[in-house]
């Protein structure tokens, strides 16, 4: 119910700040920068936990054993907070999504229920964290994978029976509250030609290699602890934040708008309407969405990866012929949303829920394979995982 409310007020959010373009044609560009920073400060002083995507504290919740701790990191206070965050980060333009923030939420609800209901706290976070992307996305197998692939790394016989009953619970509740949809419509493409397996490969690799680049230069960034308490926390912090939202907005100029936000619309005009990226729209949308997630603002990054990956792979389908854009947008977005994630099966799961398109689970099977492979050669760490111990704290 909270992934369900939570996905109507970030529509709500996207839409006021589309409204808010419309009539003033420059909002968007000062909303950014000044926003971050308003961001940052309230989230620095108030909220410093509800920061980021939302994933990296779930995973940090899992490795800590005391109590305080996990309360710090999930809770019904951090929930809210990070609730209002996102959404004002979704009016500012900011290149976030919500997938990534309602796991921290759903998995907040879920550890909130542990002196009523007295289980293992590991199983209500995986639970949780299931139930959020369940309901995040309309995709409850999805969600199940996601906590084995991406949060645990490993399945346990005495969790998968809570992960399973919510991520059920919680699949039915998204479709009540907002009906049986598709995130991203109904596809219909399919794999026929020898030209479509060849544009197969070049996604899969260009996905594969950008996505893992993204995550080696946030990882990378995230461990530059000297630097980063010298002087971004100690001296110019919120001027630091400010400067990212310039870039968020300089981005948006030169795209014509096309970055701000969380890119489904243009993911969605890949996938239908046979749509072809302008050549700047990926590196700049790639530069914008680094911009949010290094300053530190509440947002995700799937909504933003898979609008990367949809204008990747509808770029690379005019070089090979290819009859529909639209599939090879799908491929884009698996190949590049593995990339990130390095969490290949499940970003193969989501697409095919996603989508409603079983023709084209084989194929974006193959390419997820293969943007794995080429992104681990790249980056060695698990995005979210590196993340997670800037949350988990250090032993005296």
């Amino acid at each position: 119910m909270a992934a369900s409310l939570f996905a109507l007020l970030a529509d709500k959010a996207q839409a006021l700040f589309g409204l808010a373009t419309a009539h003033v044609s420059w909002f968007g560009y000062v909303a950014a920068p000044i926003g971050f920073a308003v961001l940052a400060y309230v989230t620095q002083r108030f909220a410093p936990m509800a920061r980021g995507s939302g994933i990296p504290q779930g995973i940090a919740a899992l490795q800590v054993k005391d109590d305080p701790h996990i309360d710090g990191l999930l809770s019904l206070p951090i929930a809210g907070a990070k609730v209002l965050l996102t959404l004002l980060a979704l009016v500012c333009g900011a290149s976030v999504g919500r997938e990534g923030p309602t796991v921290q939420i759903a998995a907040s609800v879920m550890v909130s229920l542990w002196r009523f209901v007295k289980v293992d706290k590991n199983a209500l976070i995986l639970g949780g964290s299931a139930a959020g992307i369940a309901a995040a996305f309309n995709a409850p197998l999805a969600g199940i994978v996601f906590s084995i692939e991406e949060l645990s790394r490993s399945f346990e016989s005495k969790t998968s029976g809570l992960v399973l009953t919510t991520t059920i619970i919680a699949g039915l509740t998204a479709t009540a509250v907002t009906g049986n949809y598709t995130y991203f419509g109904f596809a219909t493409g399919q794999m026929g030609t020898a030209a479509d397996w060849a544009a197969l490969i070049v996604i899969a690799i260009a996905g594969g290699a950008l996505g893992g680049l993204f995550s080696l230069f946030v990882i990378h960034f995230s461990q530059l602890r000297a630097w980063q308490d010298l002087v971004l926390r100690n001296r110019y912090p919120i001027l630091f934040v400010f400067g990212c939202g310039v870039i968020t907005s300089l981005c948006a100029f030169f795209s014509g708008g096309m970055t701000f936000g969380a890119g489904y619309g243009q993911a969605y005009a890949f996938i239908h309407e046979n749509a072809v990226a302008p050549f700047y729209f990926v590196p700049l949308k790639m530069l914008a969405t680094a911009a949010a997630t290094i300053s530190g603002i509440a947002g995700g990054l799937f909504a933003p990866s898979l609008s990367i990956g949809a204008g990747l792979g509808s770029m690379i389908a005019p070089l090979f012929n290819v009859a529909s854009i639209g599939e090879c947008a799908l491929l884009g977005m698996a190949a590049y949303l593995t990339g990130v994630l390095q969490s290949p099966i499940t970003a193969v799961v989501i697409m095919a829920e996603m989508t409603d398109n079983p023709r084209m689970v084989v194929p974006l099977m193959a390419c997820a394979f293969v943007a794995d492979q080429v992104s681990k050669a790249i980056c060695k760490q698990s995005l979210y995982h590196s993340l997670a111990q800037g949350f988990v704290p250090v032993k005296a």
